[in-house]
């Protein structure tokens, strides 16, 4: 979740920062094989309620989360939290989209893939061994005593 308000221009400039150091990141993190998925990512703009003061509008930071392919939403402390409970609710459950499609296209994967050729394991267990141990000292005994 990347927050800025909607009140001072500086920390949207500031959440554009911390996106374009997150896409680097990630690109990173993929092109070295260590992260295939993509993040649950939520913009927010807080302090919606001050109308007046306001300094981005819905429609600039909407285009931006669009252009990344982030939900955007807008929220504001001042109606007891409501809407901030949603926006935590809307990233829960974007998280959980992703780790179901993910879980998916890992399943697919695996699906196509070639299932390997078993060969038939020779025995070396121990019981084995005492097996042929006792197969040969009674084979002894029963020459001995002919």
């Amino acid at each position: 979740m990347i927050v800025f308000s909607v009140a001072d221009r500086s920390t949207y400039r500031s959440a554009r920062d911390m996106i374009s150091v997150m896409a680097a990141s990630r690109s990173e993190r993929f092109d070295l094989g260590l992260s295939t998925e993509k993040p649950a990512v939520l913009l927010v703009g807080n302090k919606c309620d001050l109308a007046s003061q306001r300094q981005v509008s819905f429609a600039e930071a909407s285009a931006l989360a669009s252009a990344l392919n982030f939900q955007y939403m807008e929220t504001s402390a001042a109606d007891d939290g409501n809407s901030v409970r949603h926006a935590f609710h809307a990233l829960v459950k974007q998280a959980q989209e992703k780790i179901a499609e993910e879980a998916a296209a890992q399943a697919k994967r695996r699906a196509q893939l070639p299932t390997p050729v078993r060969q038939p394991r020779k025995s070396s267990s121990l019981f084995d061994l005492h097996l042929v141990a006792f197969r040969d000292k009674i084979s002894r005994a029963i020459h001995v005593n002919v």
